[in-house]
């Protein structure tokens, strides 16, 4: 009661360490009382005081009135999920927090999925600290999302998260999302054989590739390859092959082609768009000014996506290479995208190889292949790729 009310009238007092003293639920509870009524107290730190459900939602009914506290620690104590829900809403509202600490707690599905909503609303938090919390992938795909979707933080510490090795892909793909964390914590790191990043020497993006990684991309991860095109302009190659994005990660993806100023090669074969999902995609590109490639083998894509394709490959400027191979595309589909490379004059390249176009499909063979006078290697090429693909013709 004694210390409760002292915090309550002194607003001198800028720091108060209280960790280590078993404060527990009643004691927190306290505490919080008195901050709402204080008006000076910038540091607190709680850590390893046995606080469970009913004193961090205090702490959380306290952080919705106390406009001075900026950092708050509570490292080893007993919050889980219900506190974690708590004290997320009550930091979307406030303004003043800066720091929090939450090491060592009991946090899992749903309260890694309020911190994670937290994390894309709040913007004055600026430093986190989430480690040795031990999440499951499904889990770490929250709090991967909701870096992803943050513009606020600088000092992220993750610490020892993981259970399967695979599960650090979502946070690797989210950091280089994220463009304010300027220190980030993470183990085990990714191995630098297995990188999914390339970077120039100014260490910007230009090029992700999780064609062969040990984890499945889906749809709830399509926000942070999102945020990668639009945050990382000088993102060149983007290989989202043998993954598991459906018509509605595709949706997301395609909302940021626009924002892809220099990307060269998209590389979505082996997922699951179908029909609507090549749709989607063909309207991102509309918004594009630079893809020269695009892979969408394999994803069981039928004559409406082909026909979408062929829509906007006939007005596309600088696509050349569309591999559609592996796919359900009838001879309708197959002959809008001839079609469309009779209105261009680029050296162009499709791959219709095991589709179902019949013996009707292709109706203008000579139109497969337009050849022009056309001898620099582009982006993605190497020479070999270069012999077979233009098959030049002098004029």
């Amino acid at each position: 009661i004694g210390l409760g009310l002292m915090l309550s009238n002194n607003n001198t007092l800028t720091h108060l360490d209280l960790r280590s003293n078993n404060l527990a639920d009643n004691g927190t509870v306290e505490i919080s009382e008195a901050l709402m009524k204080n008006k000076g107290l910038r540091v607190l730190n709680l850590s390893n005081n046995n606080i469970k459900t009913t004193g961090a939602q205090s702490l959380a009914q306290a952080l919705l009135i106390n406009k001075t506290l900026k950092k708050l620690i509570l490292t080893n104590n007993w919050i889980d999920d219900d506190c974690a829900v708590a004290l997320s809403a009550s930091l979307i509202e406030n303004k003043s927090l800066t720091k929090l600490d939450i090491e060592s707690h009991t946090i899992k599905f749903k309260g890694t999925k309020a911190i994670s909503k937290m994390l894309i609303k709040d913007n004055t938090l600026n430093h986190f600290i989430f480690s040795i919390n031990n999440l499951r992938a499904d889990e770490l795909k929250h709090v991967a999302k909701g870096i992803a979707g943050n513009t606020g933080i600088v000092k992220l510490n993750l610490g020892q998260q993981m259970r399967i090795l695979g599960a650090i892909y979502p946070m690797g793909l989210a950091r280089y999302a994220n463009i304010t964390i300027k220190r980030f914590l993470l183990k085990p790191n990714i191995p630098k054989e297995r990188s999914i990043f390339r970077c120039n020497e100014e260490n910007k993006v230009i090029s992700v590739n999780v064609n062969r990684i040990p984890f499945r991309i889906d749809d709830s991860q399509a926000f942070i390859i999102f945020r990668i095109m639009k945050n990382q302009p000088s993102l060149i190659k983007l290989c989202l092959g043998h993954q598991k994005i459906t018509s509605k990660g595709a949706t997301t993806i395609a909302k940021a082609l626009g924002n892809c100023v220099n990307l060269k090669l998209l590389d979505l074969r082996s997922n699951l768009l179908k029909g609507p999902g090549a749709i989607e995609i063909a309207k991102g590109l509309r918004a594009n000014k630079s893809i020269e490639l695009l892979n969408l083998e394999n994803n069981e894509i039928t004559g409406e996506g082909a026909l979408a394709l062929g829509e906007t490959y006939a007005q596309h400027a600088t696509l050349v290479t569309i591999k559609l191979q592996h796919n359900h595309i009838t001879e309708i589909g197959a002959n809008a995208i001839i079609e469309a490379m009779a209105k261009r004059k680029l050296t162009q390249q499709i791959k219709f190889d095991n589709n179902n176009i019949g013996p009707k499909g292709l109706l203008k063979p000579s139109l497969y292949y337009i050849p022009v006078s056309y001898t620099h290697l582009r982006a993605h090429e190497t020479e070999a790729d270069l012999v077979c693909r233009l098959l030049l013709e002098k004029k």
